[in-house]
Order: structure tokens, then sequence, then C-alpha cells
């Protein structure tokens, strides 16, 4: 699961360019900015997707950002004599926050945390979420006021 997971987040990542280049040409050809039909509901819909397109990617960058460096230049800032045999453990994608472990063999490790990516997952989540609700919430009320007015 956890390498399917992964694997479905590496395609989202690469096809995020396609996405956006394709909602710009989108937007140019209609002269709108979302991809929603005009007056429908839908913009919000298509909001909360982007941010949890962007949330995805940020942790996969995260997750990247660790793991794509060599273990010796990733560890070598925490303890700089131990050498070159230092390797990383961890890392997983769907671990949250995202943290890899420098392990040394003298049996030492450290956690390397990409703190300022696994804030912008936790942003971007939550702004999909209070989105989502927002609207609930907005729907709720119209169909409560609707069923009221009606005799």
């Amino acid at each position: 699961m956890e390498q399917l997971a992964s694997d479905a987040a590496v395609m989202l990542l690469v096809g995020t360019p396609f996405l956006i280049f394709a909602k710009i040409v989108h937007g140019l050809a209609t002269r709108r900015v979302s991809l929603a039909p005009r007056g429908s509901r839908g913009a919000r819909a298509e909001l909360v997707v982007w941010s949890l397109i962007a949330a995805v990617d940020s942790h996969t960058l995260a997750l990247w950002s660790s793991v794509a460096n060599q273990p010796e230049d990733l560890c070598a800032p925490y303890r700089p004599a131990m050498g070159a045999d230092v390797y990383l453990d961890g890392g997983y994608f769907l671990d949250y926050p995202v943290e890899v472990r420098c392990v040394w063999p003298d049996g030492g490790s450290v956690n390397v945390v990409p703190w300022p990516l696994n804030v912008a997952t936790a942003l971007l989540f939550v702004t999909a979420v209070a989105i989502a609700a927002h609207a609930g919430v907005r729907a709720y009320r119209r169909r409560r006021a609707r069923h009221h007015t009606t005799p």
C-alpha cells in the first residue's frame, strides 16, 4: 500500500505542471479562471481539489528533499567527524510529518525533518478542509432557508 501511494503521488507530482498548463489554456480560451461552468457551485470544489493536489505535492517534495540527497551530504552538519558510513532510515510516504533519520555505524542517530514543507502540507490540507466545510455549511443553510420559505 505504501508503494502504491508513493507511486501515485509521484505521478501526481509529475502531472501537476500539465494540470496547471491545461487550466491556464482553458482560462485563456474561455476568459475565466475557474474550470467550473458559470453560475455553478463547482468553483469551491475545484479550489478544494487544487488545495489537496498542492498538499500531496508538498508532502511528496518533503519526502524527496530528505531522500534525494546523499546521506553524507544530509547528515554531515550533525556529526561531521563520523565519516561516510552513514545511512538514512525512515521517510515513508504515509507518515506525517515526514521524518528521516541519519543512522551512523556506532548506533547514533539524528532526526532530519523538512519542517517548512511539512508546515506547507498541513496548511494546504487545512485550507482544503476549511473550504469544503464552509461550502457544506453554506449549502445546508441555503437548503434550510429554501425549505422554510416554501408554503
